[in-house]
């Protein structure tokens, strides 16, 4: 049974009344539709040779499958300054979510949720929580959404005579893939001539929620740990 389509709205608003939309829907497995508009124009930066991550186990797709997801945010924030403040809410069809901060902040909740269901094979994992999207999440929330859905997978493995991980093991391996693809998406983004650095930063504070969780960082698991015993 296929989970139905949801779309999932963003609108950054700026102090200046410029409003940025953003519009994601998500198919029943989970994965974004990339707009038309960038997956029928040949942007060098996003073609998957180009600073292609090394560990990336696709060979014949023309585009990267993350750069042609966030292509369009990418394009529309090139001059975007990450320390000014916007308005920006985010609509789904049980809530609204609404906040003022800087744009790296508004920036990094959307990118997330493109990367992860862009169909990047080392973001697969990640693409259920998007369903349960959580914009604007701290270091701790991610950890405990992560943590918590990544669990619900070890259990639904077990009962189907799968191996689980409830040592966590596995996840800290996926993290440290993440954190790849974040660095080889800043050299995509780096590869293009922009003034503005809100849409490279957005990726760094990803990447900085992917090491919380790598073989190197333990103690964000640990600390969150504690608030439930």
């Amino acid at each position: 049974m296929t989970a139905e389509s949801i779309l999932i709205e963003y609108r950054i608003t700026k102090d200046s009344g410029e409003i940025l939309s953003f519009d994601v829907e998500i198919d029943g497995q989970n994965q974004s539709k990339p707009p038309a508009l960038i997956a029928s124009n040949n942007l060098e930066w996003s073609h998957l040779k180009n600073h292609q991550c090394f560990h990336c186990p696709l060979s014949d797709e023309i585009y990267c499958p993350v750069a042609l997801r966030i292509g369009w945010v990418v394009e529309s924030l090139e001059n975007a300054i990450s320390a000014e403040s916007v308005d920006c809410e985010v609509k789904t069809r049980e809530r609204v979510i609404a906040s003022r901060l800087p744009m790296q902040k508004a920036i990094y909740s959307l990118l997330g949720l493109l990367m992860a269901t862009s169909g990047c094979p080392h973001m697969d994992f990640l693409k259920p929580m998007a369903r349960y999207h959580l914009p604007f999440s701290s270091a701790e929330e991610t950890i405990v959404r992560t943590s918590s859905f990544y669990l619900l997978t070890q259990y639904f493995n077990e009962a189907q005579g799968e191996e689980a991980d409830y040592g966590l093991a596995r996840l800290e391996e996926l993290y440290r893939a993440v954190s790849e693809v974040n660095a080889g998406i800043i050299n995509r983004i780096r590869s293009r001539s922009a003034q503005g650095d809100a849409d490279r930063n957005s990726i760094i504070v990803l990447d900085s929620f992917a090491q919380i969780l790598s073989m190197g960082d333990k103690i964000g698991i640990n600390s969150v740990a504690k608030s439930f015993v």
